[in-house]
């Protein structure tokens, strides 16, 4: 019978650190923005008693729709959706950082079921 050698212990090579992500500079820096990309206009009639809301800002805004808060993606776009009343309903869109500064919209919605 022939011996088995026993097994060599080898050196571990330590881990590598894992990189920890971080927001690309130009999301963060420019001018505080709000565009809404829908619906279009800031007067709308619509027959649904949802409305979807889709923005932009930037990503490191926070975004309020009629005091529910929304979190921007790593892009700065936004969705929301909102429930309608039958007739006008008004939505207030607030964009802020932490300087304090603001960006506001305010649609009309009128929901007209069929």
């Amino acid at each position: 019978m022939t011996p088995i050698p026993a097994p060599v212990p080898t050196a571990t090579p330590p881990p590598s650190p894992t990189p920890i992500p971080t927001a690309t500079p130009l999301a963060l820096s420019g001018a505080l923005f709000l565009q809404l990309e829908s619906p279009v206009g800031t007067e709308v009639v619509v027959n649904a008693p949802k409305l979807t809301l889709v923005g932009r800002t930037r990503v490191d805004a926070a975004i309020s729709v009629n005091d529910s808060l929304v979190e921007p993606d790593l892009e700065g776009r936004f969705r929301q959706e909102v429930d309608l009343e039958i007739g006008a309903n008004v939505i207030e869109i607030v964009v802020s950082v932490a300087s304090g500064e603001q960006k506001g919209l305010v649609l009309t919605v009128i929901y007209l079921p069929e």
